[in-house]
């Protein structure tokens, strides 16, 4: 039968790759091998804010330039966008020419800077064969968490645990940063981003972060390895070369941010509070209700239903709170009992959390405060409309009740 010469020349590369696999994982470097650290600037996607990490391994003589890349993930993935949701996506570790790997970072705009890491031949040979095996089928796949198991905390752990008995950090004094400050350096210039990553994250990302736990970030990974030294006396990484540069753009937040945003709904509310008919009100009373108990479901589920550490304990439900949602149903319904029992409850949370602001263990964002604001203004409004004893019928809660 005939077969076109394109696939019997995909046929032969595919054998020839799947061949030769276990034959890498045993080639020996030559004595004039270098294993450098790549760190790559933040870039204009949302995946790439806060930058990236890499691996390249570089012998002239086996002719070997190659990437190891930890950050590595499909699109394609079934249910992609759930398994993301609920913390179970898988990334990889990728394999790619060295050349391929810049020019990508070229076509971005993006600076890549090399360090070079100070191994002996013997090192560089064990973290060759370590990231050779890592690349198995079986063995490249990950569960990726933003924190604790990334592209950059996989590059530390290797360098870790290939150089146990020589490595050592000289911890300085460092500036006590915790994971939410850490990100928030990076999202100067994106307000709304910085707004949505604030309402998911809970109490832990609150945490102080460590030195060692810092370098989850690949900006920081590059500055703590500089202070890890082979021996004790000689620096594990060697000076900074700029493989590509380009000068970083300042970061300025365009449009309207969310803290000008709900202030301005806020002073809007306030207006239509005493210009706009009670019926009007209601309608909007509603939709602010229904939204924030949605968004406190939604919090719930982040906590409960998925594999995210940094979205347990989530203060941020004190105010996006699902107890707003039966509150809700009962306020449209003109019901006046309920609306009372469940507006009370929300309104003491809400005061309370207004009154503790401060002093919670959870930074919360500063837009949260105007929503706040805006909502218990309403609630008050509605429970102090509605305490007076029952009215006869068609007096009671009539001005409550929704449109027909």
């Amino acid at each position: 039968m005939y077969m076109p010469f394109r696939k019997v020349c995909k046929g032969l590369c595919a054998l020839l790759l799947t061949l030769s696999q276990p034959l890498l994982a045993q080639q020996q470097l030559s004595p004039g091998a270098r294993i450098s650290l790549l760190t790559c600037s933040p870039g204009t996607e949302l995946y790439t804010t806060f930058g990236h990490s890499a691996i390249r391994i570089q012998d002239t003589a086996r002719r070997i330039d190659l990437i190891y890349n930890y950050g590595l993930f499909d699109f394609d993935t079934p249910n992609f966008y759930w398994k993301f949701l609920r913390g179970k996506l898988s990334y990889k570790l990728g394999v790619q020419s060295f050349a391929s790997f810049l020019a990508e970072y070229r076509e971005e705009q993006r600076t890549v800077v090399e360090q070079e890491i100070r191994f002996r031949p013997e090192e560089r040979q064990k973290l060759y064969d370590f990231l050779q095996e890592n690349y198995r089928p079986e063995n490249r796949y990950y569960l990726y968490d933003f924190f604790y198991d990334n592209c950059a905390t996989r590059i530390r752990d290797a360098l870790e645990n290939e150089a146990t008995e020589r490595l050592r950090y000289q911890y300085p004094e460092a500036p006590k940063a915790s994971f939410r400050q850490m990100l928030d350096k990076y999202l100067l210039g994106r307000p709304w981003i910085d707004f949505g990553i604030d309402l998911v994250l809970g109490q832990p990302a609150d945490r102080v972060a460590d030195f060692r736990e810092q370098m989850f970030l690949p900006d920081y990974l590059a500055q703590n390895l500089q202070l890890a030294f082979i021996d004790n006396h000689l620096p594990l990484l060697g000076p900074p070369q700029r493989l590509t540069w380009y000068t970083p753009t300042e970061a300025k937040a365009t449009g309207i941010t969310p803290v000008s945003l709900f202030w301005l709904l806020f002073g809007l509310l306030g207006i239509l509070s005493v210009l706009v008919h009670h019926r009007f009100l209601l309608q909007i009373d509603l939709m602010l209700f229904g939204l924030s108990g949605l968004l406190g479901c939604l919090l719930l589920f982040m906590w409960w239903g998925t594999d995210h550490p940094a979205t347990a304990w989530n203060y941020n439900l004190l105010w996006a709170n699902p107890l707003l949602l039966p509150l809700t149903y009962y306020y449209g319904r003109g019901r006046r009992r309920g609306a009372l029992l469940w507006g009370s409850v929300v309104s003491l949370i809400w005061a309370g959390l207004l009154v503790a602001w401060m002093a919670l263990p959870q930074q919360l964002h500063p837009a949260c405060i105007p929503l706040v604001l805006m909502m218990l203004i309403r609630l008050l409004s509605l429970l102090l409309e509605n305490w007076a004893p029952p009215q006869p019928p068609g007096e009671a809660f009539a001005e409550a009740e929704p449109p027909r």
